[in-house]
């Protein structure tokens, strides 16, 4: 009898509890990729090195019977994306409800595609076993957070930045660093926030917009002021952050428009490191120029 199959007869009940508690469609889909689980569950199964993997197994299997109560249906991008992560079937064993967790939810604010295939390369070139060493201080979470931020999710820039401290030297290449001391890699990051090897061009990043065409405001936003973490406008009786690096840049509302109001001209603005927040003539948008 395969491991899944004796998983599900000997662990029936937890397995029922997470089906009642996640279920989405009707029971026979369920079974149907309880079914189609066999073959990935079989693969993780070959991870187990000792005795002592087993409850990490079955703490595996959990998870995957949770995935089939959460996403039944069998063309969901879900299972595509299983099939991926079980080349770092040792992060299973690890961290499975963290796995889980990176493979069913975007990262805010990133391009996810790209965040994507970052991320699983990130995963096999960390390793998932030890109590020391590079592989204890990262986890599926937190190399995720690498990862959205590499491809934009500027928000996360302290919490990549003190990932990327602790990772392999070998996870240069993947994050288009090239070669290199990811230590000093990363500490020259928190220092340039403009920097990053290998780039040919200042960055240059479009953000905010119309809330009809998916943005945040319904009126043109006005600048007030700046320092060295930010931009600050006002629009629909907010303030709001800008917030940019060389990966990316993003809006963030940050409490009531404040007492002083605001600029009388939508003039670009001087801030962080010496890039510019630029206000186009009768739109929502704000463009981001890092400095040359």
């Amino acid at each position: 009898m395969s491991s899944w199959r004796s998983f599900l007869r000997r662990r029936r009940q937890d397995a029922n509890d997470v089906l009642a508690a996640h279920a989405r469609a009707p029971g026979d889909q369920v079974l149907a990729r309880l079914a189609d689980l066999e073959e990935p569950a079989r693969r993780l199964a070959t991870a187990v090195q000792d005795e002592d993997d087993d409850e990490d197994l079955d703490a595996c299997f959990l998870q995957l019977v949770r995935l089939a109560a959460e996403h039944p249906g069998a063309e969901d991008p879900v299972w595509g994306r299983l099939e991926q992560t079980l080349a770092v079937a040792p992060w299973w064993l690890r961290s499975p409800r963290e796995v889980v967790g990176v493979l069913t939810t975007p990262v805010p604010g990133a391009e996810p595609d790209r965040t994507w295939l970052t991320w699983l390369e990130l995963m096999g070139l960390c390793p998932a076993r030890g109590p020391t060493g590079a592989g204890a201080a990262v986890s599926p979470t937190r190399l995720a957070v690498l990862a959205g931020w590499r491809h934009g999710a500027v928000r996360l820039r302290e919490a990549a930045l003190e990932t990327l401290a602790s990772c392999p030297d070998a996870v240069g290449p993947v994050l288009g660093a090239g070669p290199c001391s990811v230590a000093r890699l990363a500490a020259r990051a928190r220092a340039e926030r403009w920097w990053w090897p290998g780039r040919s061009s200042p960055a240059h990043h479009l953000v905010g917009g119309f809330r009809g065409d998916g943005g945040p405001w319904l009126t043109r936003p006005r600048p007030h002021s700046a320092d060295g973490n930010a931009w600050y406008v006002v629009a629909d009786g907010l303030a709001w952050a800008v917030l940019a690096d060389v990966h990316g840049a993003a809006v963030v509302p940050v409490g009531t428009a404040p007492a002083d109001g605001h600029r009388a001209a939508r003039v670009d603005l001087p801030g962080p490191d010496g890039a510019v927040l630029g206000f186009v003539e009768r739109s929502y948008r704000l463009s981001v120029r890092a400095p040359r």
